[in-house]
């Protein structure tokens, strides 16, 4: 399980969230955590893959996108541009997420966090 736990809330009843993990403590309470799967899950449904359109993908993208490019490097355009461009294609590719029928996995492993530097990322590092 991927756990936050400094998210931990005690409470004496459940109140049942889909992106929290509950636990019954020797205590008698009611332990809960966010897990960040189901977290992930619901906002990427919610904000993104909901009534999916050119807006909605606007809105929960950073505001220049960064690629790197064969013989040129990276390269950093306004994000208006590359998704209006690319709407269909990126459409397509996260329509596939939607099929309980197709195998993929969402990971950060891959991911260099250092080119995410800087106060433009500062919205999507604020836990």
């Amino acid at each position: 399980m991927h756990l936050d736990l400094f998210s931990h809330h005690r409470q004496d009843k459940l109140e049942e969230k889909a992106n929290i993990e509950y636990f019954l403590g020797f205590d008698g309470k009611i332990h809960s955590f966010i897990n960040y799967n189901r977290d992930f899950s619901l906002w990427l449904n919610t904000a993104i893959l909901d009534n999916f359109n050119l807006e909605k993908l606007k809105l929960s993208t950073s505001n220049n996108i960064t690629f790197w490019k064969d013989g040129k490097g990276w390269i950093s355009k306004p994000s208006d541009k590359i998704l209006e461009k690319n709407f269909a294609l990126i459409k397509n590719g996260l329509s596939k997420i939607q099929n309980t029928e197709q195998d993929f996995f969402i990971s950060v492993g891959r991911l260099n966090q250092g080119i995410f530097e800087g106060e433009e990322f500062e919205i999507y590092f604020n836990n």
